[in-house]
């Protein structure tokens, strides 16, 4: 029951951030596209069949699901398969973020920093 809740709370906080115009919490405050950025609309357009655009959004948009099926198998699994796992995903996500921040289109994924809101603060903090 309590994996349903936070699951709930996180659809919730999505669904505020796009009604609000934020998207991407961690790009709206710092500028900076996040590791799962495009991930969203990479489901998107798997459900519209577009596999082509899903795996542009984010290459690794089959992960969750294969974590959600390894989250019901946990028990049968040892603790080092779990941690190796874990090590794998992260690793697979850090080494995709890398490449998308240097080679991407700036479609998707971007480095703008200045178009944060923690820009806006420190610029603001100068006029005070």
């Amino acid at each position: 029951k309590r994996n349903i809740k936070v699951i709930g709370i996180i659809i919730s906080l999505y669904g505020l951030f796009h009604l609000t115009g934020i998207g991407c919490p961690i790009r709206f405050l710092t500028g900076i596209s996040c590791a799962g950025c495009g991930m969203t609309r990479a489901w998107i357009s798997v459900f519209k069949l577009d596999f082509v655009n899903a795996f542009h959004y984010h290459p690794l948009f089959l992960l969750p699901p294969l974590w959600l099926m390894g989250c019901c198998l946990r028990n049968k699994m040892s603790a080092m398969t779990k941690n190796v796992l874990m090590g794998l995903t992260i690793a697979a996500f850090v080494v995709c973020y890398g490449f998308r921040m240097m080679y991407g289109d700036g479609d998707v994924v971007y480095f703008h920093p200045q178009e944060g809101i923690f820009s806006w603060i420190v610029t603001c903090r100068d006029w005070i």
